[in-house]
């Protein structure tokens, strides 16, 4: 969870990464991020079940 905040944290504040993420809350975008790396190392697998991928 902190990884995730830190980087979405960083991004907010890149004048070039911001601009890739058109939603005006990154909380979204951060929600699905942490999902997906908890999948990816071996958690549940809630993210392909939400997300299909």
């Amino acid at each position: 969870r902190r990884l995730v905040a830190h980087f979405y944290a960083g991004v907010a504040e890149d004048p070039l990464l911001r601009p890739l993420y058109p939603e005006g809350d990154l909380s979204g975008a951060q929600e699905r991020l942490q999902m997906f790396l908890v999948q990816y190392w071996g958690g549940p697998s809630t993210y392909s079940e939400q997300r299909g991928h």
